[in-house]
């Protein structure tokens, strides 16, 4: 399976159109993209630079534009012939360790450029071009390279008795991004010989060794007397049948019971051991073996050294009564639970 790049949107737009409704089909992806040069923040700038510096910069027009005729002829082949997208093509490329500051950079880029900046558009390009382009990346990375060091020479002489703090924080931070770059650049030449990866949303899949039945002996069974109960332990059932030993769990979480704890004998705690007697009185006259375990405090904790100290092998849970901004507040049991336990676990809505 592939993974498209920005897939609900991919080939969202028809060109199988004829006449004036398939050039618009064109024109109006290639008008939003051409956005990023129209934009007022590039005429106000070229005119005050024209205005100051006449034609002295005309060099840096030159250079930006076959940079720009570079970035796009990569992004292109990128898109068209990989079809994949920049994050994707690095995930694909990188070890995590160089793809975590290459985000932040990128987000850099972002909100130093403006979004609209940073679109670009396909061209054909010659292969005199491409030299001139390349030729221009090279000298981009070496006055920047040359823009920093001066820079820091620059605070060093200036900083006196400060020097300590550029030799500690600014020259192994100026270092350490050097590095990354490089690495950056070196590592697709010496990484070609490889095992190709291939960019999936998820793994692949695999052939089946055995197709024998999983047997449950132990389930847990979390009940929160929400309502769902009886719903959550027929699904329970279903998995174990009449072979299998049920345990059900039930965290009392009130003021009292996270003081108290096993001492607690409020009100809500005996209404709680109560319906779980209940439970397990009508299961056992079905013919099922059930125990209670009645736990106190933080549900989520409760249910994991339940599971881990009862030897459960199959956990089933209903979804929590939260809603909403609630789930920000107090979190969802689900989700710390099934982080932590190493079991199979049956979410029951």
């Amino acid at each position: 399976m592939k993974s498209e790049s920005l897939s609900e949107v991919h080939s969202s737009i028809r060109t199988d159109k004829r006449g004036w409704r398939k050039l618009l089909a064109f024109i109006g992806p290639a008008y939003l993209v051409s956005v990023g040069y129209m934009d007022p923040g590039n005429w106000a700038t070229d005119i005050a630079g024209g205005s100051e510096f006449g034609y002295k910069l005309i060099w840096v027009l030159l250079m930006s534009n076959l940079m720009a005729l570079l970035l796009q002829s990569l992004s292109v082949r990128l898109g068209v012939v990989g079809g994949m997208d920049l994050a994707q093509a690095s995930k694909n490329a990188y070890p995590k360790w160089a793809n975590i500051p290459l985000y932040i950079l990128a987000e850099i880029a972002i909100a130093a450029c403006d979004l609209a900046e940073i679109v670009g558009m396909a061209f054909v390009i010659k292969p005199w071009i491409k030299i001139l382009s390349w030729a221009t990346a090279a000298i981009i990375i070496y006055l920047n390279i040359k823009l920093v060091s001066d820079e820091i020479s620059n605070w060093i002489e200036s900083s006196g008795k400060q020097q300590i703090l550029i030799y500690t924080l600014v020259v192994p931070i100026a270092l350490a991004c050097l590095f990354l770059l490089s690495y950056i650049f070196v590592h697709p030449f010496i990484s070609v010989a490889a095992k190709k990866r291939t960019q999936l949303p998820h793994g692949e899949a695999t052939d089946f060794k055995e197709l024998n039945s999983v047997n449950y002996s132990h389930i847990g069974i979390a009940i929160d007397f929400s309502g769902r109960d009886q719903q959550i332990i027929k699904s329970a059932l279903n998995q174990g049948g009449k072979d299998a030993t049920y345990t059900l769990i039930h965290v009392v979480e009130s003021a009292a019971a996270h003081y108290l704890g096993d001492n607690s004998l409020d009100y809500e705690t005996q209404l709680d051991h109560t319906g779980l007697i209940k439970y397990q009185n009508q299961l056992k006259n079905s013919g099922y073996v059930v125990n209670i375990k009645i736990s106190f405090g933080n549900a989520s904790a409760e249910i994991i050294k339940n599971v881990q100290e009862l030897q459960i092998d199959l956990l089933v849970m209903g979804a929590h009564g939260h809603r909403g901004i609630k789930d920000l507040i107090f979190g969802t049991t689900v989700d710390a639970v099934r982080h932590r336990v190493k079991i199979p676990l049956l979410l029951v809505n």
